[in-house]
């Protein structure tokens, strides 16, 4: 017979790569962690990173000798760098989307008076919203970056300058994240942020108050899509008890009050916050394109920031 304390010796511990705001304690993360480890006895042991680019980074930089066995919150825009790297299992059957949400600049209408702009070409020309934008740095931020590759599929050679040579009018900060340019709006520094369309559910959840909402475009708007994926080695099967776990319908009912995303398990019921909320068409994207383009958008989106 085992004595009970030596049984722990045999506990197996699957390690998270992610962003912190999924393991923090009002994320999604405890409520998969407490459901992973139920269901299988091992213990889920997060790492959190500033953003999902960064803890991509770690696993890159780490190369076969990574300690993760999960990377857990990448996007759409990060997703052809991660599958290029050997270090995850069968690289494109490794990743997994479990979430979804649509970019959006979102505004408070008790402080945003007269007509709304119709399209993304209005809202940057609009002298009304001089420095009233807090925007995300996509160097660093995934939200960021989606934002580019939003105005990089719309906006084709030369209109792709002049759309954000009239945006960088309207920009007060560029934030490295989300939460930082986040709380520049809610401290009432800036009418508008970037954010998703389903923040304005937030507000509605917590705040009891309906006057966030979200500028709906009629040209699309970008579909950002977060991926599980996992790494090869001997934790393969536990990380993919990790992945049953996470799109169980136990968890993915969660995911709206925990990532303000949508569950991308379908037939999940919605809270009431989320059926109020307006869908936008999905803007079509040409990811072969965006990983071709990428540095040249970046380059050019410096320069005329810079130069703005």
């Amino acid at each position: 017979l085992f004595h009970p304390l030596a049984v722990s010796a045999f506990t197996q511990t699957l390690t998270v790569y992610t962003y912190d705001s999924f393991s923090s304690k009002w994320g999604l993360g405890p409520v998969l962690k407490q459901a992973f480890e139920k269901k299988t006895g091992a213990k889920l042991n997060y790492v959190p990173f500033g953003s999902a680019g960064e803890a991509l980074n770690q696993v890159a930089l780490e190369g076969t000798k990574t300690k993760a066995n999960v990377l857990l919150g990448i996007d759409s825009g990060l997703l052809q760098r991660a599958q290029g790297l050997d270090v995850f299992h069968g690289t494109e059957s490794a990743f997994v989307p479990y979430d979804y949400g649509y970019l959006g600049i979102v505004y408070d209408s008790s402080r945003v008076k007269g007509p709304l702009p119709k399209n993304f070409k209005e809202f940057a020309e609009d002298v009304r919203f001089k420095k009233k934008l807090s925007l995300i740095d996509p160097r660093t931020s995934s939200v960021g970056l989606g934002f580019l590759i939003w105005t990089g599929t719309l906006y084709k050679g030369p209109a792709f300058d002049e759309i954000w040579k009239s945006l960088s009018n309207q920009v007060l900060t560029l934030s490295p994240g989300w939460s930082g340019a986040y709380g520049l709006f809610t401290q009432k520094k800036a009418d508008f942020v970037l954010s998703y369309t389903t923040s304005p559910a937030y507000h509605a959840e917590n705040d009891k108050t309906h006057d966030i909402k979200c500028l709906i475009f009629p040209e699309g708007h970008f579909r950002q899509e977060e991926y599980v994926g996992i790494v090869k080695g001997p934790k393969e099967k536990l990380a993919k008890q990790l992945v049953e776990v996470l799109l169980s319908e136990a968890v993915q009912k969660e995911i709206p009050t925990h990532q303000w995303m949508y569950p991308i398990r379908p037939g999940v019921a919605l809270p009431q916050s989320f059926k109020d909320l307006p869908v936008p068409k999905a803007l079509e994207v040409d990811f072969n394109e965006v990983e071709t383009s990428r540095k040249d958008w970046l380059k050019r989106w410096e320069k005329t920031l810079a130069t703005s």
